[in-house]
Protein backbone atom coordinates (compact mmCIF):
# COMPACT_ATOMS: atom_id res chain seq x y z
CA UNK A 1 0.00 0.00 0.00
CA UNK A 2 3.02 2.53 1.04
CA UNK A 3 4.48 2.15 -2.63
CA UNK A 4 0.74 2.18 -4.53
CA UNK A 5 0.17 5.49 -2.44
CA UNK A 6 3.85 6.60 -3.69
CA UNK A 7 3.06 6.06 -6.96
CA UNK A 8 -0.36 7.60 -7.41
CA UNK A 9 1.19 10.99 -5.28
CA UNK A 10 4.12 10.72 -7.68
CA UNK A 11 2.13 10.42 -10.69
CA UNK A 12 0.06 13.09 -9.50
CA UNK A 13 2.60 15.75 -9.88
CA UNK A 14 3.44 14.49 -13.43
CA UNK A 15 -0.51 13.93 -15.28
CA UNK A 16 -3.67 14.86 -14.14
CA UNK A 17 -5.48 11.73 -12.16
CA UNK A 18 -9.00 10.60 -11.73
CA UNK A 19 -11.28 11.62 -8.85
CA UNK A 20 -10.06 8.63 -6.65
CA UNK A 21 -6.84 7.35 -8.67
CA UNK A 22 -6.33 4.74 -6.00
CA UNK A 23 -8.43 1.48 -5.77
CA UNK A 24 -8.00 -2.03 -4.42
CA UNK A 25 -8.59 -5.65 -6.10
CA UNK A 26 -8.40 -9.57 -5.15
CA UNK A 27 -6.51 -10.40 -8.30
CA UNK A 28 -4.12 -13.20 -6.77
CA UNK A 29 -1.22 -11.73 -7.99
CA UNK A 30 -1.77 -8.55 -5.89
CA UNK A 31 -2.52 -10.57 -3.15
CA UNK A 32 0.37 -13.26 -2.80
CA UNK A 33 2.13 -12.66 0.31
CA UNK A 34 5.30 -13.60 -0.93
CA UNK A 35 5.67 -10.79 -3.68
CA UNK A 36 4.64 -7.55 -3.18
CA UNK A 37 3.22 -5.52 -6.38
CA UNK A 38 0.97 -2.82 -7.67
CA UNK A 39 -0.97 -3.00 -10.71
CA UNK A 40 -0.59 0.50 -12.31
CA UNK A 41 -3.09 1.44 -14.82
CA UNK A 42 -1.94 4.59 -16.90
CA UNK A 43 -4.70 5.24 -19.27
CA UNK A 44 -7.75 3.86 -21.40
CA UNK A 45 -7.34 2.68 -24.73
CA UNK A 46 -11.02 3.24 -25.34
CA UNK A 47 -11.12 6.61 -24.54
CA UNK A 48 -9.61 9.10 -27.58
CA UNK A 49 -8.06 11.80 -25.73
CA UNK A 50 -6.19 9.07 -23.28
CA UNK A 51 -5.27 7.34 -26.62
CA UNK A 52 -3.68 10.68 -27.97
CA UNK A 53 -1.86 11.67 -24.83
CA UNK A 54 -0.60 7.34 -24.47
CA UNK A 55 0.69 8.15 -28.29
CA UNK A 56 2.62 11.15 -26.97
CA UNK A 57 6.35 10.19 -26.57
CA UNK A 58 6.39 13.33 -24.41
CA UNK A 59 3.66 12.30 -22.34
CA UNK A 60 5.31 8.62 -21.99
CA UNK A 61 7.78 9.91 -20.80
CA UNK A 62 6.65 11.52 -17.99
CA UNK A 63 4.79 8.94 -16.72
CA UNK A 64 8.16 6.86 -17.33
CA UNK A 65 9.82 9.60 -14.89
CA UNK A 66 7.18 9.78 -12.48
CA UNK A 67 6.84 6.06 -11.78
CA UNK A 68 10.29 6.07 -11.62
CA UNK A 69 10.50 8.28 -8.69
CA UNK A 70 8.16 6.87 -7.03
CA UNK A 71 9.85 3.22 -7.37
CA UNK A 72 12.94 5.36 -6.32
CA UNK A 73 11.85 6.92 -3.36
CA UNK A 74 9.65 3.97 -1.94
CA UNK A 75 12.96 1.84 -2.14
CA UNK A 76 15.47 4.61 -0.44
CA UNK A 77 12.77 4.92 2.26
CA UNK A 78 12.00 1.10 2.67
CA UNK A 79 15.93 -0.23 2.43
CA UNK A 80 16.67 -3.00 3.98
CA UNK A 81 19.45 -1.67 7.02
Amino acid sequence: LALAHAIVAELGRAVPLLERPHRAAGFAVLTAPDMPSVLVELGCLSNPAEERLLAQRAYQQRLARGLLRAIEDYFAAHALR
